[in-house]
């Protein structure tokens, strides 16, 4: 007989996962208005924590700082909205990583005080001096307002930044050679960037520049940069814009880029914003793969139809763009998301038949028949407020319809929502778990003529408000 196989092997059960940790503690500043109650819970609290545990101080309610502030071994120091005016007796501690600072003039010179510091977010701080910057070799990521900045040189310093966000430059031109820099009020220059500052920034991908009057030189090369954020500019600012091969977001905000043809073929691109830009024909985004999300506000749009048939797009927002016709739009089979809102727009038979749309926003448009666009299969959402229109019925042609908005317009007559199959469900708790159902009829005659339903629902949403407005209409509880 052939010898038998050795058994297999017994394998010993998995060790069972380890308990998890309990939150991290923190110091709320709703905890207590009296200061010296919330500096003794502060100084407990460090004192007490395991270290392991201790992530995260918010120093927001006290007006000094813990006496025993230096045991402090969390990653998140948080003195924004805070009453402490002086930092100088901040310890070193070496395991902070991020620091908040809050709308008060900041002496930056404690920073060598926080070797680790990875993050610093000082949006609303008075800040005059950035060499201490360079004490920080490991910060990456930097979001500042360098209103009363007159050099920004030392940003030059920090090789590993991979995002920055400027805010409300007053100081000096916005761009030196291609560096942001911001202003709210136009102010005489007062120090200039090295124009090789991008050459030390190897790793950036997000330049975010608000709140600005623009450019004053091009914008450079950056195929690294994934998030580009710009406000006022001129059109030869961005010659540069095809070689920004990693770009995923840009978004530009009264600017002068008058040509999508730019931002064609870029690889990765899939959100693309203008706000306040004659911005022409978007019909070139078509040209971008992975695009799926284009938003104009406010813009003078041309023409968009070589865009509809993009198969990756689905969101579309022309709200406020001038635009009176749609009849020569085609099919689009991939779009779920349209806004229209604010265009004098008065035919919409051309959305007919979009198998995929989900939410359409037609809210201060001159649409009297929303049914034109039927059948959309999968409309669920539709704002018709401001409208012209002043009857219901047309709800019955979009039987998926979940949520409805007719604020503003002329209906007076609420009855056909007790024969929509859909309209008064329950639905879901968020959007992130399906349709919320929801009927808005404020600003309508239809409050007059419904006294009873409008007391019902008073400050009730959600499941409540549609269980009151089934029980007006003599509905069953549980519908349909």
């Amino acid at each position: 007989m052939p010898p038998r196989p050795a058994p297999a092997p017994r394998q010993s059960p998995p060790p069972p996962p380890p308990p998890p940790r309990p939150p991290a503690p923190e110091i709320d500043p709703r905890a207590s208005e009296d200061a010296e109650v919330a500096l003794a819970e502060a100084e407990r609290i460090i004192a007490t924590c395991d270290p392991a545990h201790h992530y995260r101080i918010w120093l927001a309610a006290l007006d000094r700082l813990p006496r025993n502030m230096a045991d402090f071994r969390g990653r998140v120091l948080n003195i924004r909205d805070t009453a402490i005016g002086d930092l100088s007796d901040l310890p070193d501690l070496p395991e902070v990583v991020t620091l908040q600072l809050g709308e008060r003039e900041v002496d930056l010179s404690v920073l060598d005080r926080l070797p680790g510091l990875g993050r610093l977010e000082a949006w609303t701080s008075t800040i005059r001096n950035l060499e201490p910057v360079t004490d920080c070799p490991r910060l990456a990521d930097v979001a500042i307002n360098v209103a009363r900045v007159a050099d920004l040189s030392p940003l030059a310093h920090l090789s590993m930044l991979e995002n920055i966000a400027l805010w409300d430059y007053a100081g000096q031109p916005l761009w030196e050679a291609g560096v942001p820099r911001h202003f709210s009020t136009p102010r005489k220059p007062t120090g200039t960037l090295d124009p090789r500052v991008f050459a030390s920034w190897p790793n950036l991908k997000v330049l975010s520049a608000y709140e600005g009057p623009g450019l004053s030189a091009p914008l450079p090369a950056l195929p690294q940069l994934e998030l580009l954020q710009v406000t006022e500019s001129r059109p030869e600012d961005f010659a540069a814009l095809p070689h920004f091969a990693a770009l995923e977001t840009a978004s530009f905000t009264n600017c002068g880029i008058a040509d999508a043809g730019l931002l064609a073929g870029l690889p990765k691109l899939e959100r693309v914003r203008f706000t306040d830009t004659a911005i022409g024909d978007l019909s070139p985004l078509r040209e971008c793969p992975v695009l799926r999300d284009v938003a104009a506000t406010r813009c003078t749009v041309s023409g968009i139809a070589g865009l509809l048939d993009h198969p990756r797009l689905k969101r579309l927002d022309l709200e406020q763009c001038g635009i009176e016709d749609i009849s020569d739009w085609g099919p689009s089979e991939a779009v779920e998301s349209l806004e229209l809102a604010g265009n004098p727009i008065r035919d919409i038979s051309s959305l007919r038949g979009w198998p995929n749309l989900r939410a359409l926003n037609l809210k201060q448009t001159k649409v009297t028949d929303p049914a034109q666009a039927a059948p959309l299969p999968m409309l669920q959402y539709l704002t018709l407020s401001g409208t012209p229109i002043d009857r219901l019925d047309f709800i019955l042609a979009f039987p998926a319809l979940g949520s409805l908005g007719v604020s503003g317009t002329a209906i007076a007559d609420l009855s056909p929502l007790a024969r929509h199959p859909n309209l008064l469900r329950d639905g879901a708790y968020s959007w992130r778990e399906g349709v919320m159902h929801h009927v808005g009829f404020e600003e309508t005659p239809a409050q007059a003529v419904y006294p009873e339903l409008v007391a019902a629902i008073d400050g009730k949403d959600g499941w409540p408000r549609q269980r009151a407005m089934r029980e007006y209409f003599g509905l069953p509880e549980k519908w349909p």
